[in-house]
C-alpha cells in the first residue's frame, strides 16, 4: 500500500493515522527514554507528543550516580520494573544534588550560588549566593560545604514553561531558614523566622514551611512586601503552632484529593558507620481546617494511609502519583531515598538508607540495590520527567 505521505515510509504513515485517544494510551505505557525516542523520529511524531504531553502521566524516575573507569555520569533507574535505561546524563556524580523540582535538578556551587539544571534539554540557570549565613567554624574561620549549606530546593514551576514567573525557594544552613528568589530578581530574601526548618511545598499557589514540632507557616512571598531585620516574620503566618512530637524528618505534600499531608519519617539510630540512620516506619497526618466560626484550631489529624496514592520523599520537591496510573506502582506506599544532611561534613557519603513502606503490612522493602563500588557516591534523587 502506498504511503499517504510522500515523506514517510508506510509504517510511519499508519502510526501517524492512529485514532488520538489510542496515541494517548500507548503513550502512557511508555516511559521518558522511550518516549524522548518516539519524538525523534520525524516532525510528525514529535507534534503529535507535544499535543498530548499534558495527557500523558509523568513518572518518577530514580537518578543514579554512576562511575565507569574515568568517566562519572547519571542513569534513569525505573523502580516499577527494576530497569537501568541505558541513557548518559552528563552530570558530575561527585556531588549531592540539594533538589529536584518540575524536572530541573539544583546544585550548590563552591561560592554557595545555586544552579538549575535540566538533565534532559541541558539547560541552566543561574542564581546568585545564598550567603547570610554560613555553615560552621574551622579555626576561627567560616567555612562552606556547599552540599549541606544548602540543604533543599524547590520551585513553584517550571521555567521552561513559565520562564517569567517563578519562584525559587531553599532551605539553608546548620540551623535551617528560608530563603527565596523571584524570576528576574538580582538577589535572594531571607525570611528571618527563629524556628529550623524542616521542609517546603507550594500547595494551592501558597508556600508552606513545616518546622520538627509540626508548626505549619505560610510564607509570603510577594515582593511587594518590604522586610527588614525587625519585621522579617511578617512574611510568615502560623497556620498550625507547635504541637505533636518531635521529628528529624516530616515531609508536606498534596494528595490527590487535595489535602495538605504532613508526613513523618522515622528511624534509629545505627551503630558502627559513617551514616547512622535507617528508616524503620511512617506517619501521615491530613491538614484539618475548619471554616471560619466554627470552633476548634486548624491542626494536623493521623490518618491511616494514602489510598491509591504513592509518594516518593528524598531530596526532590515531594512527588504524589496516582498508584493506578502507573503500571507496577505499589499504592498506599512511600518511595524514599536517602536525605540525611545532619552528619559529618568532612566524611564520605553513605547514603544506603533507601526503600519502600507499604501502609497496609508495615513492611519495608528495597526499590535500588547500590553497587559496592558506588557506596560513598551521593544520594540518588528522583526526579519527573519532563516532554519539552
Amino acid at each position: 500500500m502506498a504511503s499517504l505521505n510522500p515523506e514517510l515510509s508506510p509504517s510511519e504513515d499508519y502510526w501517524i493515522w492512529l485514532p488520538k485517544d489510542l496515541w494517548c494510551l500507548i503513550l502512557n505505557k511508555l516511559f521518558l527514554v522511550d518516549l524522548i525516542r518516539i519524538g525523534a523520529v520525524c516532525k510528525q511524531w514529535r507534534a503529535l507528543l507535544l499535543d498530548h504531553k499534558k495527557n500523558l502521566n509523568q513518572w518518577p524516575m530514580l537518578l543514579v550516580p554512576t562511575k565507569s573507569g574515568d568517566q562519572q555520569y547519571c542513569k534513569l533507574y525505573n523502580v516499577f520494573y527494576h530497569t537501568m535505561y541505558d541513557c548518559r546524563l552528563p552530570l558530575p556524580y561527585t556531588q549531592r544534588c540539594c533538589g529536584s523540582s518540575h524536572g530541573w535538578l539544583v546544585r550548590a556551587e563552591q561560592d554557595l550560588s545555586i544552579t538549575l539544571i535540566n538533565p534532559f534539554s541541558g539547560k541552566t540557570i543561574s542564581l546568585p549566593p545564598v550567603t547570610e549565613v554560613y555553615s560552621g567554624y574551622r579555626d576561627g574561620e567560616a567555612i562552606f560545604v556547599p552540599d549541606f549549606h544548602i540543604r533543599k530546593v524547590i520551585l513553584s514551576d517550571d521555567p521552561s514553561q513559565n520562564p517569567n514567573n517563578y519562584v525559587v525557594v531553599t532551605i539553608y544552613s546548620d540551623i535551617p531558614r528560608v530563603a527565596f528568589i523571584r524570576s528576574g530578581d538580582q538577589s535572594w530574601t531571607y525570611v528571618g523566622e527563629k524556628k529550623p526548618i524542616k521542609d517546603i511545598y507550594f500547595y494551592k499557589g501558597q508556600l508552606y514551611a513545616l518546622d520538627g514540632y509540626n508548626s505549619l507557616l505560610k510564607i509570603n512571598t510577594d515582593n511587594n512586601i518590604i522586610s527588614s531585620s525587625s519585621s522579617s516574620d511578617s512574611r510568615y503566618e502560623i497556620v498550625v503552632p507547635r504541637c505533636l512530637n518531635f521529628c528529624h524528618k516530616p515531609y508536606l505534600v498534596e494528595s490527590s484529593n487535595g489535602d495538605l499531608l504532613m508526613v513523618q519519617r522515622h528511624h534509629w539510630k545505627r551503630k558502627g558507620s559513617v551514616h547512622l540512620d535507617v528508616t524503620v516506619g511512617f506517619k501521615v497526618y491530613k491538614l484539618m481546617m475548619h471554616p471560619s466560626g466554627e470552633e476548634g484550631e486548624t491542626e494536623w489529624v493521623r490518618i491511616d494511609g494514602l489510598g491509591d496514592d504513592a509518594l516518593f520523599l528524598g531530596d526532590n520537591h515531594t512527588i504524589r502519583i496516582v498508584a493506578s496510573d502507573i503500571p507496577n506502582c505499589q499504592p498506599d506506599s512511600i518511595y524514599y531515598t536517602d536525605d540525611y544532611c545532619d552528619r559529618f561534613h568532612h566524611l564520605p557519603y553513605e547514603a544506603r538508607d533507601m526503600g519502600v513502606f507499604n501502609f497496609k503490612g508495615g513492611s519495608i522493602e528495597r526499590h535500588y540495590i547500590l553497587d559496592a563500588s558506588h557506596q560513598y557516591m551521593p544520594p540518588a534523587v528522583w526526579i519527573m520527567h519532563k516532554l519539552m
